[in-house]
């Protein structure tokens, strides 16, 4: 009876509960990275589309939420963490794209700011089928495109 009970409170409550969270809406995304932190040629052209890349990546992940009045994604790549991995020669095991996320949304109170790491580690369910891993490197298109695609990932799970 007691069970019974509590399974019917607990019911209730979660009835009577808001959504606790809905997709957000997105207006804008804009990526920046201050290249000129980046000391070496190499690291720089390695890394030169990234904002770009990582603007169209969210994008197509987000198109069902794009909505004019939506919030404003802004995120700053730390430059540095990139190019220390390239300049450390560490292979894709030391990288990192790093960056903070801020999601303006209208009303008090309603924004988020988060850093966002992600590791090599996290994006090899991003490298497609048949790529030889071991002969990644942080300069294959492979390795790159699925840096991006675990980070535009993690933004879009965020945003929903």
């Amino acid at each position: 009876m007691k069970n019974l009970f509590l399974a019917a409170l607990v019911a209730a409550q979660t009835a009577a509960l808001p959504a606790l969270a809905d997709p957000t809406p997105v207006s804008e995304i804009d990526v920046d990275m201050d290249l000129t932190a980046i000391e070496t040629t190499e690291a720089a052209s390695v890394w030169k589309r990234l904002p770009d890349d990582l603007e169209a990546a969210i994008a197509a992940r987000i198109a069902d939420l794009i909505d004019e009045n939506g919030a404003e994604v802004n995120i700053d790549i730390d430059a540095v963490s990139l190019a220390n991995a390239l300049e450390n020669s560490l292979g894709i095991e030391g990288s990192t794209l790093e960056g903070t996320i801020n999601i303006t949304r209208s009303g008090i109170l309603n924004d988020d700011d988060y850093k966002l790491t992600v590791a090599a580690e996290d994006a090899m369910v991003f490298i497609p089928e048949g790529t030889e891993v071991g002969a990644l490197t942080i300069q294959s298109d492979a390795f790159y495109v699925a840096m991006i695609d675990a980070f535009a990932k993690n933004v879009e799970e965020h945003l929903r």
